[in-house]
């Protein structure tokens, strides 16, 4: 187990999960229209990936300044869902 956290597989794995759970949304969306439209999942799950890549960067010892640019695209990405969220788009 140790491993799988310290090579930054268990990351890959979450990353896959959230796919996932963002091709079920969007199918759910399409076939009955309830729930979070295609636009508010993206804008839901993009800041998680973000911090995922951040971290899977940090685990694999890449440059700091790449870990810097996830953790940066995480919060544009998170500001951009508050926004949407208050203006209601």
């Amino acid at each position: 187990m140790k491993e799988l956290v310290l090579s930054g597989d268990l990351i890959l794995i979450a990353l896959i999960f959230m796919l996932v759970e963002s091709l079920g949304l969007f199918w759910w969306w399409r076939w009955k229209k309830r729930g979070l439209n295609p636009s508010q999942i993206i804008r839901l799950m993009l800041p998680g990936a973000a911090l995922f890549l951040a971290l899977h960067a940090a685990l694999g010892l890449q440059s700091w300044s790449l870990v810097l640019l996830w953790i940066s695209l995480a919060l544009v990405f998170h500001l951009y869902d508050l926004k949407s969220r208050w203006t209601g788009v």
